[in-house]
């Protein structure tokens, strides 16, 4: 007969054979071989880190070699057509004396040859818009030697800009990483245009393209563009939020090149553009004179400043030279790289020839209405329909040689005239805006002097001692000056107000629509400031929609609009 054994009579563990068992349930717990790797210790840099440290919504990724990838943000310039373009004026307005033949501002313009549709659907593009992209953050290190050299090994430095180039190898850094995207990842390029021959590619970025983006692009409107000189920053937030460089206080500034990132962005998400290291641009180097660009090319134009550099000299406007060449070889610099942009050509094939064709004979033909009270032209009196009829009669080649000559100069003529009155439009209504806030201070003042009248008036019934009656008396008399004077300000500013909403007469629908979108998005903060502005512009439109309709609006009805505080 079998017996069954007993199981020995159990013993309480030691202590030391507890921490056995929950040592062994900690390891047992832990990732595999290949995550576990992938932890990061305090202070190590990671390849995230120097591709994309901070993932923000929008953000367009293309590979790169050694499994790396460089993020972009898409730059979308409002035009309706292929011809149309925006205006610009890089440079900055606090320019020091000594260096207003480099920084003062002068006229440009700037658009983009990625159309709408030729974008992929998920990369969000704006109609009526060109586009371009330009990279997230300044090449780094660890971005540099997968394209440069074929490896990507992290190290302490892989997350910081890639400096010490010249402008040729950044050149260069460019043609090898279009050439790679074509050859490895084409399929996630925009294609412009139906042509298989043609492709986007890599590049250093034009100066305006790098100031409209540095400056915030679409994200912010025209006045911050042509009138602020740094990007609009969140409400109590310094510029040492948003870039590296030496404060004031030498002690306090930056000791040398920051991580990508370690800053805010401007409002298109683009980190680094001001302080850090000074970016390579594609232009040569012109000076500023008289508002234009002078016609002497020399270096090429560094931007953004870098952390070596002070307040003044990171904004977005400010412009350097530098030499493609010093006498020891091509010019490198400790503080100094580049960030690349993605684009295309302007004529990608035959329909887009044909397009742009109809739209330069459409500008060329079609003048604009004059801003005046006369009729708007009609067809026959277009001087280029007219110089047509010519040069068809015209047996002379001299001479025909000569009526087209002077038919170009109109057309270009028209062309230019067609952006000054987007320009006036845009005018017109930061006019209105304005006016309607003075319009309301100068009445809050003759409400303040109306009060004081009638404490005045109060007190002098109450008065019993004649010197005190003859002091209000004066103190009356100067009341009534200065609401007399409030009085007539505001009745001049309103007759300048009616004035403005006639001229907007002669202003086309669409014209006023652009320029309406325009400043609402320059007002489009939440402040109280901003919230005024904005309902001011809604007033100005709804009074210029009602003076142009069949039954205009009623001065005093519109006086009394304007003295709410809040409109509809």
């Amino acid at each position: 007969m079998s017996r069954t054994p007993t199981s020995p009579p159990s013993r309480p563990r030691r202590p030391w054979a507890n921490l056995l068992l929950l040592t062994l349930a900690l390891l047992l717990s832990l990732p595999s071989a290949p995550a576990w790797g992938a932890l990061k210790a305090r202070g190590e840099t990671s390849a995230a880190d120097a591709c994309n440290p901070v993932v923000d919504e929008g953000d367009i990724t293309l590979p790169m070699p050694c499994g790396l990838s460089m993020t972009f943000r898409l730059v979308a310039v409002k035009a309706k057509r292929l011809i149309d373009e925006q205006p610009m004026k890089p440079g900055v307005d606090s320019y020091d004396a000594d260096r207003a033949f480099y920084d003062r501002r002068f006229t440009a313009s700037i658009a983009a040859p990625l159309r709408f549709e030729d974008l992929p659907p998920d990369w969000k593009g704006t109609p009526d818009s060109g586009h371009y992209l330009i990279a997230k953050y300044e090449v780094t290190n660890l971005q540099w030697r997968a394209v440069m050299e074929g490896e990507a090994i992290v190290g302490p430095d892989s997350a910081k800009p890639k400096t010490d180039v010249s402008w040729y190898e950044a050149v260069e850094f460019t043609r090898k990483y279009s050439e790679w995207l074509l050859e490895n990842a084409s399929d996630k390029l925009p294609r412009p245009g139906d042509s298989d021959r043609t492709a986007t590619f890599v590049r250093l970025p034009t100066e305006t393209e790098w100031e409209y983006a540095a400056r915030g692009g679409q994200m912010v409107g025209p006045d911050s563009l042509l009138q602020e000189d740094f990007f609009p920053m969140e409400k109590g937030r310094p510029m040492s939020d948003y870039a590296v460089y030496r404060s004031g206080n030498a002690s306090q500034g930056a000791e040398g090149l920051a991580s990508i990132g370690s800053r805010a962005p401007n409002p298109l998400k683009l980190y680094d553009t001001a302080g850090n290291a000074a970016e390579m641009v594609l232009d040569p180097f012109h000076l500023s004179v008289g508002g234009r660009l002078h016609g002497s090319s020399g270096g090429f134009v560094r931007k953004g400043g870098s952390f070596q550099d002070d307040e003044q000299q990171i904004l977005p406007g400010r412009r350097e030279e530098a030499a493609f060449f010093q006498a020891d070889g091509p010019h490198k610099a400790s503080d100094m790289g580049f960030r690349p942009v993605l684009s295309a050509v302007n004529v990608p094939d035959r329909a887009r020839q044909e397009q742009l064709e109809k739209e330069w004979k459409s500008a060329g033909e079609t003048l604009p209405p004059v801003i005046t009270q006369k009729a708007a032209f009609t067809p026959d009196m277009n001087p280029v329909t007219v110089l047509d009829k010519l040069i068809e009669q015209t047996a002379d080649p001299v001479g025909k040689k000569k009526l087209n000559e002077l038919r170009a100069t109109l057309m270009q003529h028209n062309v230019i005239l067609a952006r000054q009155r987007q320009e006036y439009a845009r005018s017109l209504l930061r006019s209105g805006v304005y006016i309607i806030e003075s319009l309301r201070n100068y009445n809050s003042r003759r409400g303040s002097m109306r009060n004081q009248i009638t404490e005045i008036d109060d007190d002098m019934k109450k008065a019993t001692v004649k010197g005190t009656k003859d002091k209000l008396l004066v103190l009356r008399r100067k009341a009534q000056e200065g609401y007399d004077m409030m009085d007539t300000s505001f009745a001049k500013c309103f007759a300048f107000y009616r004035s403005k909403l006639e001229e907007s007469k002669e202003v086309l629908p669409a014209e006023l629509k652009d320029a309406g979108d325009a400043l609402t998005k320059d007002f489009a903060g939440t402040d109280p400031f901003n919230v005024n502005m904005r309902e001011n512009l809604t007033l100005f439109l709804r009074h210029m929609s009602a003076q142009s309709g069949l039954s205009p609006m009623r001065p005093q009805d519109m006086e009394a609009e304007i003295l709410k505080r809040r409109y509809n």
